[in-house]
This record gives structure tokens, C-alpha cells and sequence, in this order.
């Protein structure tokens, strides 16, 4: 399943970008819809290094998200987000791999896709290859027809020149090449 808020994003334009978002939580109809759009809100927010004003965002979400998979699976990609950019690697990876998991548990493997880019990009080399079989299992036997997520999601080729080749191809997520989520 693709993520439904993806649309909304304009990268180059976090203005519009956040416009828009402000528009869709108007129309959301609950309560786990408005934390999914405040944490796009947030993302907004640590895209521009304003990291502060990131995690009120996220603490408002996190009330409204309760029990929902979809609205803690983007909570927890947004924390992550916000602790990496703001440079708190270590926060940042448990984050995304607990998102990773939650997605893959839920069959949300558009979002499972985008963790595992963010688990890639937040570790050294020598972390990824401790993490890579862990993370990558789940989405390499899964049988199905959903299993071809990567050709909804794909990264802009963000792999860590130190993370070896070996271990992007243990994470096909990451090894594909195509317009995928930013950071």
C-alpha cells in the first residue's frame, strides 16, 4: 500500500508543501488521519532545522494516534528523522528500526520501504551489517503480490558511500534507484 499523504509533498516548495498539509488535517475525519498529517507537518518542520517546533508536532500526534499502525509507524519515521538530522544517530536508527518492524508486522511495506532507506542512511557500514539480516527477512520472503513495493518506493540512491555494496544488496529497498521519500 502507498503512502496516501504522499501526494500532498513538494520537496522543492515546503511552504506549499505545508499548506496543503494544514488543509488535509482540516479534513480528516479522525483523530489517527490528524496525527498522520501533523507528523507530515512535522517533517515539514525538520526539513527547514527547526527541530523544536518538529517535536511539539510530534508530541501533539502522539496523542491523537492511539493504537493506530499507520500513525506510529509515521511518528516513529518522523522522531527518527528529526533526531538524525538534527545529528542524534544513535536515537534515530531504533526509531526507524522499530518503524520497520511495525510496517512489516502491519503489511505496510511502502513504510517498511521508507525505514529501511532511513536504517541505511542513519548507521555506519559496520552497523548495517550487524542490522541487515534482521531487517531484511521479512521483506525478502514475503511470497505475495504486495511484496513488490519497490516499484511504488524507491530512494534517490541517499546509501553512505562507507556502507558497502554487499550490504545494499541485502537492502533492495535502498539499492533501487528512482524518486523515493527524502530524508
Amino acid at each position: 500500500m502507498a503512502d496516501r499523504l504522499r501526494p500532498l509533498w513538494d520537496f522543492e516548495d515546503l511552504d506549499a508543501s505545508a499548506t496543503r498539509f494544514r488543509e488535509q488535517l482540516e479534513q480528516e475525519g479522525s483523530d489517527a488521519g490528524r496525527a498522520e498529517v501533523l507528523s507530515q507537518l512535522a517533517r515539514v518542520e525538520g526539513l527547514r532545522d527547526e527541530f523544536g517546533r518538529c517535536a511539539e508536532l510530534l508530541d501533539k500526534a502522539e496523542v491523537l494516534a492511539g493504537s493506530d499502525p499507520v500513525a506510529n509507524i509515521r511518528l516513529e519515521l518522523e522522531r527518527g528523522r528529526m533526531f538524525r538530522s538534527s545529528g542524534d544517530l544513535e536515537a534515530a536508527f531504533p526509531l526507524f528500526k522499530s518503524a520497520f518492524e511495525r510496517a512489516s508486522e502491519a503489511g505496510e511495506f511502502w513504510f517498511a520501504g521508507d525505514a529501511a532507506h532511513m536504517c541505511a542512511i542513519a548507521v555506519t557500514g559496520r552497523d548495517l551489517m550487524d542490522h541487515q539480516a534482521d531487517m531484511t527477512t521479512p521483506l525478502l520472503v514475503r511470497d505475495d503480490a504486495v511484496h513488490p513495493v519497490y516499484d511504488d518506493w524507491r530512494t534517490e540512491a541517499a546509501v553512505p558511500e562507507a556502507v558497502p555494496a554487499s550490504a545494499v544488496r541485502l537492502l533492495p529497498v535502498v539499492a533501487t534507484t528512482g524518486g523515493g521519500p527524502r530524508c
